[in-house]
């Protein structure tokens, strides 16, 4: 009787440890409330609340990985709580686990079958693994059950975007905007549709305001300079494919990009170059051979 008296003491004084931990970390003190968590669990390691915001905490303060070590330990202690399912996807997603992450989104939506946000990241989750006319199908539900979701229309423009219905893509980008007009996501996908529509003077717009906020976005500098070629203004295409290639390397667009814009300057050996350097990266690119060929 008195060892059960104990545990039950000790389960208390554990819990509102771990009270005062989430009280100081809803106010932003997020140092004093990792303590409150780590001594909760230091005194009962399976314990479900430190575990589970231990991991948010983690993860909101760009620490990912550690945070989907205790969210796992979390829906490992109890698997009941839906939302815990949906935070341990969207850490995975964070740390490009996408397979990972879609089976911890399945688990949230089997235990809460309207939980719109579980649907919506379930889409960015399948669109990333190329499933895309499944991530439509998971943004329309989302969309079914919240109209007003941001995130659900963004991702299905993105799922659109993928399956080459750029015209619908755009109308779904839009309708994102029009709910968070500072989506920064969203009209940074709506330029690349714009572009795909053919319209790379509106493209270029929302491609020089990405890039003034978000500098060292190679991928953001690589849609400008090909935006930039499609208005036949090869220099400042350059630069901004040049820009790209210095950010990343490795990516074989920026230096196609800087290969086009070299030839429309007559600049041929180096163009040859660059389309040299795709190749090497990506040695069955059809457009590089013909590009290097007419160089």
């Amino acid at each position: 009787m008195q060892a059960t008296t104990t545990a039950k003491a000790l389960a208390a004084q554990l819990q509102a440890l771990c009270d005062q931990g989430l009280a100081l970390h809803q106010r932003g003190q997020l140092s004093p409330a990792r303590e409150r968590y780590e001594a909760v669990l230091a005194g009962d390691p399976g314990h479900f609340d430190a575990l589970h915001l231990l991991g948010l905490l983690h993860v909101q303060t760009g620490e990912a990985q550690g945070g989907v070590g205790f969210l796992r330990r979390a829906v490992a202690a109890d698997g009941s709580f839906a939302p815990a399912h949906y935070n341990l996807g969207a850490a995975l997603i964070e740390t490009r686990q996408q397979a990972e992450a879609l089976g911890a989104f399945d688990a949230a939506i089997r235990l809460q079958p309207a939980y719109a946000e579980a649907h919506s990241s379930r889409a960015t989750a399948l669109h990333a693994l190329g499933r895309n006319e499944e991530a439509l199908v998971a943004c329309d539900r989302a969309i079914a059950l919240r109209p007003n979701m941001p995130e659900a229309w963004s991702n299905r423009g993105a799922a659109l975007q993928a399956l080459k219905r750029p015209q619908d893509a755009l109308e779904s980008f839009d309708r994102a905007l029009a709910l968070r007009p500072a989506y920064g996501e969203a009209a940074y996908n709506r330029g690349l549709t714009l572009q795909a529509l053919g319209r790379p003077d509106e493209a270029l717009v929302i491609f020089d305001r990405t890039v003034s906020q978000r500098p060292h976005d190679a991928g953001a500098h690589q849609a400008r300079a090909a935006a930039l070629l499609a208005l036949k203004r090869p220099a400042e295409a350059l630069a901004a494919a040049e820009q790209a290639v210095r950010l990343r390397p490795r990516q074989p667009d920026g230096h196609h990009h800087r290969g086009r814009a070299l030839m429309a300057l007559k600049r041929w050996p180096e163009a040859l170059g660059a389309f040299g350097q795709v190749l090497a990266m990506t040695p069955d690119d059809a457009d590089a051979h013909s590009n290097r060929a007419a160089a």
